[in-house]
């Protein structure tokens, strides 16, 4: 999404443009059970997040969507199915995959997102202008902790990638869902990390100023 960002910098955000040390974390993919245990720790050290969420999984699990919302964090869009967009059309995107996931984002929490982040990161150019007509904002991400792949994502490699990538504006990419108890391990050091460094967190429409 980096050349995205730059082709569409109205539309596609990767990062906030500050010398500030302000930072968002960010989790994909749930809400789940593993869920609750991310919420627990950003409660215990009173860090904002943003979540983007699964439409099936809010649909599966709307009790850990209304604490996200609850709890105070940013909740956002990532899609009904986790379906990579460039195998589908911009209608299939917005109708099948979007609107669904705000709609009972919305009736589940009162909320209704309007900012998405696409699954794996994958959009077609041509779609950007598509969605930025329907009033969308594009999130992707400046760091990555990779605790989506299982073959180097143990829980000092994730804190290594979040502390050695950190700078002023990043979206920092993590996730929720069964397999992420890594997460949950190391997300403490990440947030006790970036605390001793000065940074303060943000929900990523803050941090954007969206």
């Amino acid at each position: 999404m980096h050349r995205q960002a730059v082709l569409f910098p109205d539309v596609v955000f990767r990062f906030a443009a500050t010398d500030e040390k302000t930072i968002a974390l960010t989790f994909d993919d749930g809400p789940d059970p593993i869920t609750p245990q991310l919420l627990d720790i950003l409660a215990d050290e009173t860090v904002p997040a943003t979540f983007y969420v699964l439409g099936s999984n809010v649909n599966q699990f709307p009790d850990i969507a209304r604490r996200i919302v609850a709890d105070g964090h940013e909740i956002a869009n990532h899609s009904w199915s986790h379906a990579d967009f460039i195998g589908l059309t911009d209608e299939e995107i917005l109708k099948n995959e979007l609107l669904p996931t705000s709609q009972i984002t919305f009736d589940v929490t009162g909320v209704y997102p309007k900012t998405m982040r696409p699954p794996y990161g994958n959009l077609r150019d041509e779609t950007i202008p598509f969605l930025d007509e329907e009033g969308w904002k594009i999130i992707g991400w400046s760091v990555d902790t990779a605790d989506w792949d299982r073959t180097r994502n143990s829980p000092e490699e994730i804190i290594s990638r979040a502390l050695n990538d950190r700078h002023p504006g990043a979206i920092v990419l993590m996730h929720s869902g069964y397999v992420m108890q890594n997460t949950v391990l190391a997300l403490p050091e990440i947030i006790r990390g970036l605390k001793a460094e000065g940074y303060r967190f943000a929900r990523v429409s803050e941090l954007l100023g969206l």
